[in-house]
């Protein structure tokens, strides 16, 4: 095999075992091809950026000690220096990139700084694809990080998008997604006191829960009804 082959080969090998839920074994495979990379290509060159993401991926992984959320950042912001000098600063190449950035400076509590990189990838995830599914789904992780800086008017138009591009999107398995939606929407409406509309909300992502499974004990549900009596609670 070719270099080229080589590396595609540690990469199939790193997402085999991210699939299968062998970290250990992903990080050693991930580290193999970046360190192949670098020498075939330079630590600059494109071929860098998938190594990476996924080291990026695995120390920031639950499986992973909360204290390398800190070397996640560092992989993935490496990540977009070399994407953002390799294809520019506008390429939509740069986006799940821009969106994992953007997760775990969310994660750390980096409020500000994951809106502006989210914000970017909602971007060119709306120029490369329009109003899809994958738009929908960086603007939702865009709307949380929103809600956690206690901007709910600035999150609920892009909540009401984001419901608008699932619904028309949704097929047999758009259930969760669709839940997800209505529960955003429903935080959204509830932070600028929108109650009635935030119950109705809040209800059909209710509904839509027990409809899958009529048992659930979901902390899911839990959350939505004490959502909902506090509202309930208020004048």
């Amino acid at each position: 095999m070719d270099t080229g082959d080589d590396l595609k080969a540690l990469l199939d090998r790193a997402g085999q075992s991210v699939r299968a839920g062998d970290i250990v074994e992903a990080e050693e495979a991930f580290r193999g091809a970046l360190d192949l990379a670098e020498r075939a290509y330079g630590p600059g060159a494109p071929q860098v950026i998938s190594p990476l993401r996924g080291l990026a991926y695995v120390a920031a992984n639950p499986r992973s000690d909360p204290g390398r959320l800190v070397e996640a950042d560092a992989w993935i912001r490496r990540a977009l220096r070399v994407a953002e000098a390799n294809f520019g600063t506008d390429d939509p190449r740069l986006g799940r990139i821009l969106h994992s950035l953007g997760i775990y400076l969310w994660t750390a509590g980096a409020l500000e700084e994951a809106r502006e990189h989210l914000v970017r990838a909602v971007a060119l995830s709306e120029r490369e694809h329009g109003e899809s599914r994958g738009t929908a789904y960086v603007m939702m992780s865009l709307i949380h990080v929103l809600l956690a800086a206690e901007r709910p008017a600035d999150a609920l138009p892009l909540a009401e998008r984001a419901l608008r591009i699932k619904e028309a999107a949704a097929d047999a398995t758009s259930g969760s997604a669709l839940t997800l939606a209505w529960i955003a929407l429903g935080r959204c409406l509830m932070g600028v006191k929108r109650n009635a509309e935030a119950i109705a909300c809040m209800e059909r992502a209710a509904a839509m829960i027990l409809a899958r499974n009529p048992d659930s004990r979901s902390p899911a549900l839990g959350e939505i009804r004490g959502w909902i009596e506090q509202m309930r609670r208020e004048p």
